[in-house]
């Protein structure tokens, strides 16, 4: 059915329209509906038609945040385009992040936790390397995080585990997405061949816990001066003790000199980026600051381990 609509004001009579409608089934008048839902005197003798057929009998068109879009083709009704989801910025998840790591009403703290993990991995674009995730709800537990794996009979890997612990969002979001990627390069030189068979002997732990820091460190996303310094620390101990405490040439699957050539690279890399901070936190807070003297303390100790 087609609807008129007509106006009429009589002189005896106020301002106000009256509306007449007649039925019809094939029309409808565009103005009806603006984007604001007021008439469009401008469009008022715009007439479109369309088939009801196309439609099922139980379709509603929804007109809450989105009018539709009417098509001249009278074979086609309706058209929505759906809403792009909103695209994920630094600054929006780092307000997740904030807001949500103590947990979020109406659901479980792991599984909150556990998709700010997963939003982390996917924004920063840190591979896992198929490791699987789980988050140990355990406050006891003094760590961050943790990458374990499990072997076969044949001592090759069977599977790789990240564990996040309650402790991990406690840390400044810097701290928090740089220790996901410390976790996650360990599993990547575990599926390179570097990894232990006897777990007590832990032959590689310091290799492993050297590269990692590595990776923290020469990242874009950049940690406080304070944290940078105490992972800058741990880095070189761990170095130091690679040397003291040579590993069983045991690798698996990577060639041991290579290897070595690449860890004595990754130390000059830290070296530089170490003096590249300091020279920046001297010129923000002078050289006279306690935190200045510290780094620039390690600055020396670098130079003096240099390979």
């Amino acid at each position: 059915m087609a609807y008129k609509i007509r106006t009429r004001c009589n002189k005896n009579q106020s301002s106000i329209p009256r509306i007449q409608a007649t039925m019809s089934r094939h029309s409808v008048t565009s103005n009806q509906l603006t984007e604001n839902r007021k008439p469009n005197i401008a469009q008022k003798n715009n007439t479109v038609n369309f088939n009801l057929q196309t439609l099922p009998i139980s379709s509603v068109i929804q007109r809450k945040n989105k009018l539709p879009t009417i098509s001249n083709n009278s074979n086609i009704l309706v058209q929505v385009k759906p809403q792009k989801k909103p695209k994920l910025t630094r600054n929006k998840f780092r307000r997740l992040y904030y807001k949500y790591r103590n947990g979020k009403p109406g659901k479980s703290i792991a599984s909150v936790r556990m998709t700010l993990v997963k939003l982390a991995i996917r924004y920063y674009k840190i591979k896992t390397h198929n490791a699987e995730i789980k988050y140990i709800n355990n406050t006891e537990i003094d760590k961050n995080a943790a990458a374990n794996y499990t072997l076969k009979d044949d001592n090759s890997i069977e599977k790789t585990i990240i564990k996040f612990y309650p402790q991990l969002f406690k840390l400044p979001l810097n701290s928090f997405i740089n220790t996901i990627r410390h976790e996650a390069y360990h599993v990547f030189l575990y599926n390179k061949g570097i990894y232990d068979v006897d777990r007590e002997r832990r032959c590689h732990k310091h290799i492993h816990e050297f590269l990692a820091e590595a990776k923290e460190i020469l990242s874009k996303n950049k940690e406080n001066p304070q944290q940078f310094y105490q992972d800058a620390s741990r880095a070189l101990r761990h170095w130091i003790l690679i040397y003291k405490n040579p590993p069983l040439p045991d690798f698996r699957d990577i060639d041991e000199n290579q290897l070595m050539e690449f860890i004595k690279k990754q130390y000059d890399r830290v070296q530089r980026q170490v003096k590249k901070r300091y020279a920046d936190f001297v010129d923000e807070y002078g050289a006279d600051n306690q935190l200045a003297k510290k780094i620039r303390h390690l600055v020396n100790k670098y130079e003096q381990h240099r390979p």
